[in-house]
């Protein structure tokens, strides 16, 4: 029995010995990360919040040192992205960011994240991202989008992603923009498609468009002399129209270095007959080649129609 017991008590005296020296193990890593990190430059350290959502900064080096909450306190771009954010990051952010900070900038109406605009922008007023670049708006609720009336103000601004045409008011008077993107094709969308007139695309590089007509590609051609990205769904209103789409020529030179194009055609007397046709067209580096030559079934009918689509090199 006394045997037993001086075995035990050995037992106990190990694990307390074990933990003790875990715990001075685990503290001394703990401090040696710490000052580790202490000695990177604020050039190093700001590199790699660059690579991070700003909830993801602050959740994982907030209070690790006196000398990181520095940077973060001073760290000027940061990316927010708030689609499917939990409240728990959304609220960090919130407190511990200032508009003046953030470069990017997402925001989501979901299911996940219903009347978040009308929070946030509520707390900080659009007007005071003076720094902002690029902003993407997703399912933004109706009774929100009044929030976003001065988005002009952003005289930093070149980039703006969005889920619907009905949107491009907030834009018309950006001078800079270089990105626009938008990512869904609604019923609703030729009701706004005159919004792209006033859009300035003087700056433009990078151009989606879920609806297009051919009259709008004409126009955006001739006004973007700068663009080198382009992905659109082009609507013309019967077949005829790709014949005469696929005989013009684009009098100025073209810079872009890819295209994705889909053509949608089709009859307004027998559109409920199926008379509907779609075309695609996906081209990258060498899209300057002199012409690239197509062939398409129509798809109410089994004849064949071959068109030669000119490109004009640089």
């Amino acid at each position: 029995m006394r045997f037993v017991l001086s075995t035990i008590s050995l037992t106990n005296r190990t694990e307390k010995c074990f933990r003790d020296n875990t715990s001075t193990m685990i503290s001394s890593t703990t401090n040696r990360s710490s000052f580790i990190l202490d000695l990177l430059p604020k050039e190093i350290v700001c590199t790699i919040f660059d690579f991070l959502w700003s909830h993801e900064i602050l959740y994982t080096f907030l209070h690790i040192s006196d000398y990181i909450d520095g940077i973060l306190l001073r760290y000027p771009n940061y990316s927010v992205n708030f689609k499917s954010i939990s409240k728990r990051h959304f609220d960090l952010v919130c407190h511990r960011i200032k508009p003046n900070q953030i470069k990017s900038l997402v925001l989501s109406d979901s299911n996940k994240t219903p009347g978040q605009s009308k929070i946030f922008l509520s707390l900080f007023p659009i007007e005071q991202f003076i720094y902002l670049r690029a902003i993407s708006l997703f399912e933004i609720e109706n009774d929100s989008r009044f929030l976003f009336s001065n988005i002009n103000q952003l005289k930093e601004l070149v980039s703006f992603e969005t889920d619907t045409l009905s949107n491009l008011w907030m834009i018309e008077t950006i001078p800079c923009l270089k990105r626009l993107q938008v990512n869904q094709h609604l019923d609703t969308d030729y009701h706004y498609e005159h919004l792209l007139n006033s859009i300035s695309f003087s700056h433009l590089r990078n151009l989606t468009l879920p609806y297009c007509s051919y009259a709008q590609l004409q126009r955006i051609l001739r006004v973007a002399p700068k663009l080198t990205s382009l992905n659109i769904s082009l609507f013309i209103s019967d077949c005829t129209g790709i014949d005469y789409f696929a005989e013009q020529h684009q009098d100025t030179p073209l810079s872009i270095h890819h295209l994705t194009m889909s053509i949608c055609t089709f009859s307004k007397f027998r559109y409920l007959s199926r008379n509907f046709y779609f075309f695609s067209l996906c081209c990258s580096n060498n899209i300057t080649s002199s012409f690239r030559t197509i062939s398409f079934p129509y798809a109410s009918s089994s004849t064949t129609r071959t068109h030669r689509f000119f490109w004009r090199k640089c």
